[in-house]
């Protein structure tokens, strides 16, 4: 969430794109993501779930897919649109709607922060099949139980405001 909030001030382009760094999503699959947007949807979220998506064997354990699932039915039901994959850290947007959108939580929360002020400013979105691979080097920093419920809070939060 923090480093989105930085980078908000360098954006240049028609278009912005959240992708993780850890080559887990493939940057390939970014046109997919673009071409709604220029069809008039105002947010695309890359998706693990979607029909035609992608996902490697042993990329995701059961316990977080569990996890993702609850979580993208939370923000769904507070944003009042079907999300599929809140937690997928690779979305598009038109910039205007990502800068209307304003982030304020500094941390993962800001996945389901973004998508529900979206929807509640009343942005088209939709949700796009897309590639996920299993980690090749290094380890995730997200510890699922503790970012978990820090990600359910900010949906409450957003909800609620």
């Amino acid at each position: 969430g923090a480093a989105l909030k930085i980078a908000q001030k360098h954006i240049k382009g028609d278009y912005v794109v959240q992708l993780d760094a850890d080559y887990q999503f493939m940057p390939s699959d970014i046109p997919n993501l673009i071409k709604p947007l220029m069809q008039g949807y105002d947010v695309a979220l890359g998706s693990r779930y979607e029909k035609g998506a992608r996902v490697e064997k042993g990329a995701v354990t059961n316990f977080r897919r569990f996890g993702i699932h609850f979580l993208s039915l939370a923000t769904s039901v507070a944003s009042m649109r079907y999300v599929s994959d809140a937690l997928a850290g690779f979305k598009a947007f038109k910039t205007p709607v990502l800068l209307k959108v304003d982030i304020r939580v500094d941390h993962y929360g800001y996945e389901a922060e973004e998508v529900i002020k979206a929807a509640k400013l009343g942005y088209k979105i939709i949700n796009i099949p897309v590639q996920y691979k299993k980690r090749n080097d290094g380890s995730s920093h997200v510890i699922p139980v503790k970012h978990g419920l820090m990600f359910l809070g900010t949906i409450i939060k957003t909800a609620l405001e």
